[in-house]
């Protein structure tokens, strides 16, 4: 391509030619060119351009005015140009790149690229009016859910410094053609020590820095009971949304939240509709949620949908959601799903999902999903295109792992000092040195046992002098690194506030508790520690379980009492544990992050190991000790496995399911047992006898 400068000599040369040559003659021009002074019909080997040939080629006859005219519009028209920030936007770049041939539009020279500001400058009000009617909309939908107070930045998450940049660079395009906008899918405040410590407030002023719209209701949002539901609505700038949350006291939607929101942006109106999740239930303290009902949610949006598009005529409706959605063996399963199943067809566009803590997008029954991980580490996007007259064209949805390139990111500054604010603040709290650690406890509680879980619960034990301790793995947020542990530490690990509750309960009892917890496929294992059980995976649920001894090997018993210790939050019924026939109950109100940094403190940190649940068949002998202090011999049993090694880094299959043998003992003491030692004596006395009494009588 030749510069500028030569094109523009060349085209003056051409003028020039077409004025004396179209005064004397018209000349015809039947595809003869020439090359060095050599005829030639090829334009190419003249111009070396296929559109210039193309063109002038169109009429076997053209004069020369109409080739200086053909060469003209070829090397001074331009056919696209880059318009920063949308360049997938076809439809405006095809429209003002016309604006841009037509001299409405200036570009500078060799410039190749522009940007929707310097457009906007060089159009006229009316032009600019023009432009905009006459293209398509399009709108982003951003979300982030189960964020949890990851205010900081760690190894795998990306903090709120940086996840605020990465929302900046979409709504700070926002325009006459393009907007965006946040949602949350909940369970924003429960679970960092610097949010709980602070009730949130570091997320709210993170919520308002983003322009958070609208957040569905997560169960953890009731994990603080709900008088603060209005306050962070009110600090974080936002409105809470549920649909399916009913207030059994009145009937009606619950106070602090709304049905939907209608939000209009350029022309184009879009209709959110909330639900929460009705496993709330059970995956909050159920004493918070006792005067709450949660319905499916699929009749709301049937209803709201129906509302939203005959009322409030809106052009879409996303519904935002605390539910999940997870790809399967290629296949989309979770409550957002059976949503998008289940709603009539074409009433909602695209939902919102979480709660399970999934990267996901795909579609299902025409509704796009999306849901964007969890703790701050991306954002879920639902993206629309809506013609110029406000038809809806498509809808894609798609996930951003923003955690995987966070060292690329520069944080918001804004939101860094406020960080760092807190961090100063609560210095003297999570700074508090426990104890140190020399292995890593890992918690892999998705896939089995863990390291952590098994030390938590023997702690449990130790603190209370239960006999066995049973804790929920989704109650252990994340693992404890080697090295310095500090309360911070412990608030990441714990931070549910959770007091721990001792009871007796029966041994059958205790068996459904733990097969309950075992493989659970929606949620975290249940972790324990004071016996050892043996379970076949194939059995149905709460069959599994074939054998459990106590650490001295003797057997768990059916009928027995034992006394446990868990939480309060499994102790009511959490997770759908049930724990109804424990008798003795008692909830001193200690609390089991407080209680453990306390016996680390003293004592250090023991790893326990993990090989207490076992794939297979329990080959334990039961062995024959003679008991001196009695007259007959007492069965006990006894486990003689080795002592495994304490796992150490990223816990293994070993460790989750242990499938070796016990190593089995020799045999030793007699043969037979007490009973029938004493059946024999006593058919020996009457033999005895008998031949006593026949001698006399001969």
């Amino acid at each position: 391509m030749w510069k500028k400068t030569n094109k523009k000599k060349f085209i003056a040369f051409l003028t020039t030619l077409t004025l004396v040559l179209g005064l004397i003659m018209p000349i015809n021009c039947e595809k003869v060119y020439a090359v060095d002074g050599q005829p030639t019909e090829k334009v190419s080997e003249v111009f070396n351009n296929k559109d210039l040939e193309n063109k002038i080629l169109k009429d076997d006859k053209k004069t020369i005015p109409e080739v200086t005219k053909s060469v003209e519009e070829v090397y001074t028209n331009i056919k696209n140009i880059k318009i920063l920030g949308y360049e997938d936007n076809k439809d405006l770049e095809s429209k003002v790149v016309q604006l841009i041939n037509l001299g409405k539009i200036k570009l500078n020279k060799d410039q190749d690229s522009i940007t929707w500001e310097e457009i906007k400058k060089q159009l006229s009000a009316e032009d600019l009016k023009a432009l905009v009617k006459g293209v398509n909309k399009k709108i982003d939908i951003l979300s982030f859910n189960d964020i949890h107070g990851s205010v900081q930045e760690t190894k795998k998450n990306t903090g709120v410094a940086k996840l605020t940049t990465e929302i900046k660079k979409y709504t700070n395009k926002n325009n006459e053609i393009y907007n965006s906008f946040i949602v949350s899918g909940g369970d924003m405040y429960q679970g960092s020590a610097m949010s709980n410590l602070k009730l949130g407030e570091p997320i709210n002023k993170f919520a308002k820095e983003v322009g958070l719209l609208a957040s569905a209701v997560g169960n953890h949002e009731f994990d603080w009971g709900t008088n603060n539901f209005e306050k962070w609505q009110e600090d974080g700038g936002f409105q809470f949304l549920a649909a399916n949350l009913i207030d059994k006291r009145t009937n009606n939607i619950a106070s602090f939240a709304k049905p939907y929101l209608v939000v209009e942006e350029n022309g184009v109106k879009i209709g959110l509709i909330g639900l929460a999740t009705p496993d709330t239930l059970y995956t909050t303290k159920p004493t918070n949620v006792v005067d709450y009902d949660f319905t499916s949610g699929v009749e709301e949006v049937n209803k709201y949908g129906k509302l939203l598009r005959e009322q409030e005529h809106v052009d879409a409706v996303v519904v935002i959601t605390h539910m999940g959605a997870k790809l399967e063996n290629g296949e989309l399963k979770g409550e957002a799903v059976d949503i998008a199943k289940n709603v009539q067809k074409g009433m909602v566009d695209a939902i919102v999902a979480a709660h399970d803590h999934r990267f996901t997008a795909g579609e299902v029954n025409g509704v796009r999903i999306a849901e964007g991980g969890c703790n701050g580490k991306g954002l879920g996007k639902v993206s629309f295109t809506f013609d110029p007259s406000g038809k809806l064209v498509s809808v894609e949805s798609s996930y951003d792992e923003v955690y995987k390139r966070k060292d690329t990111i520069k944080a918001d500054e804004k939101v860094q000092a406020m960080v760092k604010q807190y961090e100063k603040e609560l210095e003297i709290i999570l700074g508090e040195k426990i104890a140190d650690l020399d292995v890593d406890l890992t918690n892999d509680k998705y896939n089995g046992i863990t390291v952590l879980g098994v030390t938590v619960c023997e702690a449990m034990k130790k603190i209370t002098g239960a006999d066995i301790a049973i804790t929920n793995g989704g109650g252990l947020r994340a693992p404890i690194n080697k090295g310095v542990v500090t309360m911070g530490d412990l608030y990441t690990v714990l931070p549910f506030d959770n007091t721990l509750v001792t009871m007796d309960l029966k041994g059958e009892d205790i068996i459904k508790i733990i097969d309950y917890g075992i493989d659970p496929k929606t949620r975290g294992w249940g972790q324990f520690s004071g016996v050892k059980i043996w379970y076949n995976p194939e059995n149905e649920l709460g069959n599994r379980i074939t054998s459990v001894r106590l650490p001295d090997g003797t057997k768990l018993e059916s009928n027995k009492y034992y006394k446990v210790v868990t939480n309060d939050f499994m102790a009511v019924g959490g997770d759908n544990y049930d724990f109804s026939k424990a008798i003795n109950v008692n909830n001193a109100g200690l609390v089991m992050r407080d209680e453990i940094a306390d016996l680390w403190r003293k004592e250090g940190i023991s790893p326990k190991e993990t090989n207490i649940l076992v794939s297979g068949v329990d080959d334990t002998k039961d062995v024959v000790i003679p008991n001196t202090s009695k007259d007959k011999n007492e069965t006990i049993s006894k486990d003689e496995n080795k002592k495994p090694e304490v796992s150490q880094g990223k816990t293994t299959q070993a460790n989750k399911v242990n499938k070796g043998k016990s190593t089995k003992l020799p045999k030793t003491g007699t043969p037979f047992g007490a009973t029938a030692m004493e059946i024999t004596g006593f058919m020996a006395l009457a033999i005895g006898g008998y031949l006593s009494k026949k001698k006399k009588v001969s």
